[in-house]
């Protein structure tokens, strides 16, 4: 999303009055904004969860690099199809 304002202007400026078009230029950053403070507000409950990853962190890196080099063979000889 280069800009934002590209999207929500003409729907705001094709509004029935200047208030309906100033709510919607109001709500749109507000819903974008959501996301971020739902997830800083579950920070601190998530907190433990690292804890408990790390023992596996081993296992978790090593499937990780076979999948990557995986992939990266298949898109070297052209053999990766996405559909």
């Amino acid at each position: 999303m280069e800009n934002i304002s590209l999207v929500v202007a003409p729907g705001a400026r094709n509004s029935e009055t200047a208030w309906h078009g100033a709510y919607l230029l109001a709500i749109c950053p507000l819903g974008l904004g959501t996301p971020f403070l739902v997830i800083g507000a579950a920070f601190d409950s998530a907190a433990p969860l690292p804890k408990r990853i790390r023992s596996y962190s081993t296992a978790i890196y090593i499937v990780s690099g076979v999948l990557l080099i995986a992939v990266g063979i298949l898109i070297l000889t052209n053999k990766l199809v996405w559909f």
